[in-house]
């Protein structure tokens, strides 16, 4: 560079400004300087180069940093709301918890939850109360034993030892084995029952009494009558015999008139024991034979009861009563039939099997007399309704008295001018399953009632 040059600077300066410049002065200075700002730009390029490498590193690093941010802010929201969502869920079913608890120890019954060991794992307040503790971590089997004393008149109810009658039922549970057993203080609710059947009872006792004066007298009447004649030494022994004969007809009148006043005046509450089918079919035909005196009336079996059958089968209650509650039928029967001149064979007493379940028996008693309207079908069975003119009223009454005492139940099939139906539903015991005399266990008296 002269004296007379000057640099322009305001202009870019370039590199190959500045080598002119260098070579300039190397010329007057004699010093080689271009090698040495070469490697000084390489060396500037390569900085820079790395500065920029760095620089994208960083802002990568950056966006992954913040991609990171926001993908664990979006997995912490998740977090929160399944959190969220699951304390709601424990809540609802705290809730629910608390609301069965409620419900349990509201409902009028006692309830267990039994595992498929046979172990209680649940129970409610009245359970406590009416089978007493210990109950959670016990056997069934155990808390049975201690708490239960059936009795011969359960029926389908059962004693505990302190003389409540329960009922028991059970039911599977759906998701696991085991059983939910409710249980049900029925005490009150039999005495109220008991309470208003007696009550029904004595608010007619005065109808019957006047009615059953009027129908005993006669009998009375005739049996004085017929005694008188006995006594007498004229009567020849044919005569003799035809008076005992009608006197023990009229005694029999007077016996049955008076059994059948006692046993619905008493609700048909009587001494109950188990007693075989087979005594009783052959008490009936004595009954048949001697009694009644008639050859109209066969007795006819079911197919499916052999001999061996009909020893095995069982019936719970009181014999007498149910002979006599037969008896009221044929005697209605026969009533029947000769008011509608019938003839040939006037009634079939069958006795049959349940076809539904094989646990109960049909007693029928059929006629072909005159019938019964479907008006008077309603009336049958109530106290004093009869359509005879010495008739009581008492008989079907009866019937159906002594056939509640059994637990069963009565029905009546009937048309006019063609015949009437009258079968009596018992449940039945099979001796194969029960052989001892008495119930022991609370499963005997459960199938016992039927």
């Amino acid at each position: 560079m002269t004296s007379g040059t000057q640099p322009v600077w305001n202009k870019e300066v370039t590199s190959g400004d500045l080598r002119a410049i260098l070579n300039q002065g190397k010329q007057t200075s004699g010093v080689d300087d271009t090698e040495k700002i070469d490697l000084s730009l390489e060396k500037s390029s390569n900085q820079n180069q790395a500065l920029s490498q760095f620089s994208d590193m960083t802002r990568k690093f950056i966006d992954s940093y913040s991609h990171l941010e926001r993908h664990i802010d979006r997995l912490s929201d998740e977090l929160a709301a399944q959190t969220a969502e699951k304390e709601q869920q424990f809540e609802e079913r705290n809730r629910l918890a608390e609301r069965l608890e409620g419900i349990l120890s509201t409902l009028p019954s006692g309830v267990i939850v039994i595992d498929g060991h046979g172990i209680v794992q649940e129970f409610n307040a009245l359970a406590e109360n009416m089978l007493g503790l210990p109950i959670l971590g016990e056997t069934w089997l155990n808390i049975i034993s201690r708490a239960f004393a059936p009795r011969s008149d359960d029926g389908h109810e059962i004693s505990l030892k302190d003389g409540r009658r329960v009922k028991v039922e059970t039911k599977a549970l759906v998701s696991e084995p085991g059983q939910i057993v409710l249980i049900t203080d029925l005490t009150e609710t039999r005495k109220l029952q008991e309470d208003q059947s007696r009550e029904q009872r004595l608010s007619v006792i005065g109808k019957m009494m006047a009615s059953l004066a009027h129908q005993i007298r006669t009998p009375l009447s005739s049996a004085l009558l017929y005694s008188g004649h006995i006594s007498s030494q004229k009567l020849d022994v044919r005569k003799q015999q035809r008076f005992h004969k009608n006197l023990q007809h009229s005694l029999k009148q007077l016996e049955r008139q008076v059994s059948d006043m006692l046993l619905f005046a008493s609700g048909g509450v009587s001494s109950k024991q188990r007693f075989q089918l087979q005594d009783l079919l052959q008490a009936l035909q004595v009954d048949l034979d001697n009694h009644l005196a008639t050859k109209d009336i066969d007795i006819l079996m079911d197919k499916k009861l052999s001999q061996t059958a009909i020893s095995n089968i069982s019936l719970f209650g009181n014999m007498q009563s149910l002979l006599g509650a037969i008896a009221n039928l044929i005697e209605n029967s026969l009533h029947a039939c000769r008011e509608n001149k019938s003839k040939g064979k006037l009634i079939d007493i069958s006795v049959s099997l349940d076809i539904n379940d094989d646990k109960s028996i049909y007693i029928a008693v059929s006629d072909n007399g005159r019938g019964i309207s479907e008006a008077d079908k309603i009336q049958v069975f109530k106290p004093f309704f009869t359509r005879r003119a010495r008739g009581t009223g008492l008989g079907l009454a009866v019937v159906k008295t002594v056939a509640n005492s059994f637990k069963g139940s009565v029905n009546i099939d009937s048309k006019e001018a063609v015949g009437t139906t009258i079968n009596i539903l018992l449940p039945c015991i099979n001796t194969e399953y029960f052989p001892v005399d008495t119930f022991t266990t609370l499963t005997e008296m459960q199938q016992a009632g039927g």
